[in-house]
């Protein structure tokens, strides 16, 4: 900016100008990489697909990487569908680009026939897939418009999918997937942790926005009862804070039983606690609050079970368990 300067950065690793459109660029924090959809079919070698493809524009070395493609670096089979164009944003550190994609043969097991949102790393070249539940199901609708964190850990983004985290409500809903852990959470949620309510007449297809440190998130929505005395009927802005998920160990009283079926019980004030599920032993059991949950069979001695936080089949939440008892 001090120089007032401007470079053209939709080009080859050449410098050959680009043979098709570029558009919605993204820029990671030191302005060394800057990601962007293009219908160029002469940007990166191998990019014989005939459709748009997301690139990285490497602005200290002149290199342009087509990213748009699975881990073995086979180009994806489809964009998105027009009058809708690829979203692709890259990571402040310039480690990650997320990007949305219609293509069904950029990760394994793709078989929902739905647009979906991938991440690649800059540095190994793996590709991996965004909008999934905390338990690895693939959304039933679409998922779209993805932000991602200064160090790729938290993205978020839209989706019409029903399947990927509680609660749920139709229409669009907003999600963040901490990618560690793979937990996904809504974030529309009412103050209660219940669903939103409706969105009348809102803009469709909105993109959120998600903080450098991953721990806000900014979106749009319609529905009235997110913020208490919301009365406007129109879209407003929102920001919601994200806890990130971490494991803690609670010291459990020793306890030694002679019962053949011992019981331990999870209780949590969080109101979204019915709706989560404890994965323990291998098993999947709902646990609505205040309810046991029985364990298999287990032989004598000391066990340790470990509710670890985002762990696939449990609720969201900020703190993990472990529990221990002895069977005598």
């Amino acid at each position: 900016l001090g120089t007032g300067k401007i470079q053209r950065i939709s080009v080859s690793s050449a410098g050959a100008q680009a043979d098709g459109p570029s558009y919605n660029p993204s820029i990671s924090d030191d302005g060394r990489f800057v990601s962007f959809t293009s219908a160029a079919n002469n940007l990166a070698p191998g990019d014989i697909n005939r459709v748009p493809d997301v690139f990285v524009h490497d602005m200290l070395t002149g290199t342009t990487e087509q990213v748009s493609v699975s881990s073995t670096g086979t180009e994806q089979n489809r964009s998105i569908a027009p009058p809708f164009a690829q979203i692709s944003d890259v990571s402040g550190d310039g480690h990650y680009v997320v990007f949305d994609s219609d293509a069904t043969n950029l990760v394994r097991r793709d078989t929902n026939g739905h647009t979906d949102v991938y991440r690649y790393d800059l540095l190994t070249g793996r590709v991996s897939r965004v909008s999934t539940s905390s338990a690895g199901r693939q959304g039933d609708n679409d998922s779209f418009a993805p932000a991602t964190s200064t160090d790729g850990r938290v993205t978020v983004f839209e989706s019409f999918a029903d399947n990927l985290a509680s609660p749920w409500v139709p229409n669009e809903n907003v999600f963040a997937q901490d990618l560690p852990t793979q937990s996904t959470l809504t974030l529309d949620v009412a103050p209660d942790g219940g669903p939103r309510g409706p969105e009348i007449d809102s803009q469709l297809l909105q993109r959120p926005a998600v903080s450098p440190d991953g721990l806000l998130v900014a979106f749009a929505s319609g529905a009235d009862n997110l913020v208490p005395g919301d009365y406007n009927g129109t879209d407003d802005l929102f920001v919601r804070v994200i806890t990130p998920p971490t494991t803690t160990i609670l010291q459990a009283p020793p306890a030694t039983t002679s019962s053949p079926r011992p019981v331990v019980e999870f209780r949590g004030s969080s109101p979204l606690a019915s709706y989560g599920l404890c994965d323990l032993d291998g098993h999947e059991r709902t646990c609505p609050a205040g309810r046991p949950f029985r364990l298999p069979r287990v032989r004598r001695g000391h066990h340790v079970l470990t509710v670890r936080a985002g762990a696939p089949g449990t609720l969201f939440d900020p703190k993990g368990v472990t529990v221990g008892f002895t069977e005598g």
